[in-house]
């Protein structure tokens, strides 16, 4: 428990969470700062520290490609996807082909936690990347953002707000390359990151890496 909560602690360093706030203080709602060497939510009333407090770690489960999507490596913590040319009866590929690459045991999206980014490289300019959130129990309850990768082969922070107002939970998330588009080989690299799930608080602590 203690060196989760460490290494919490040491990548929030080097992620710009804000140490500057006076804790005697009114914060905004959700905000999460480092106070000497401690982590606190500001939780509407008063600082929380997540020290002492049960913490729930998720990692990522191992990613799910689907439609055709093929996972072809890793390197670095980079993951490495190809999106084939449609060859039916061998090879069927669909235009939504993506990959399942995060399921968690809570709600991903709160009031206090409704974006999501994640790194990308694309072969290609102006390609469309979809990301959907859902419900692995039910699939009618998800949402769907989409972003667009303006410049080819440069890695490009994208990030999804989603309507934290539904009522529903959503517990995984997938990503879709050239959204709607016939596969033609490309291979798109998703860059690393982490979600740490604290009492329900999600402290997205998003890092590049060097391709």
């Amino acid at each position: 428990m203690f060196k989760i909560l460490q290494k919490l602690i040491n990548e929030s360093k080097s992620a710009n969470i804000e140490t500057s706030v006076d804790i005697t203080k009114p914060g905004e709602i959700g905000k999460i700062i480092l106070y000497n060497n401690y982590l606190y939510i500001y939780n509407g009333s008063r600082w929380v520290s997540f020290l002492g407090q049960n913490a729930d770690l998720n990692i990522l489960t191992t990613p799910i490609p689907f439609e055709g999507l093929i996972y072809e490596n890793t390197q670095n913590g980079i993951k490495y996807y190809r999106k084939p040319i449609n060859n039916p009866p061998s090879s069927v590929v669909k235009s939504w082909a993506g990959v399942t690459f995060f399921r968690s045991n809570a709600n991903i999206i709160t009031p206090y936690t409704h974006t999501i980014s994640v790194y990308v490289i694309s072969p290609k300019d102006n390609v469309t990347i979809m990301l959907k959130i859902d419900n692995k129990h039910n699939e009618n309850i998800f949402q769907k953002k989409s972003s667009t990768l303006p410049t080819k082969n440069v890695l490009t922070k994208l990030t999804f707000d989603f309507d934290a107002n539904t009522g529903n939970i959503y517990d995984m998330i997938s990503i879709f390359f050239d959204f709607l588009q016939e596969g033609d080989n490309s291979i798109y690299r998703l860059g690393n990151y982490n979600i740490y799930l604290i009492k329900n608080y999600f402290i997205k602590l998003y890092y590049e890496n060097k391709f």
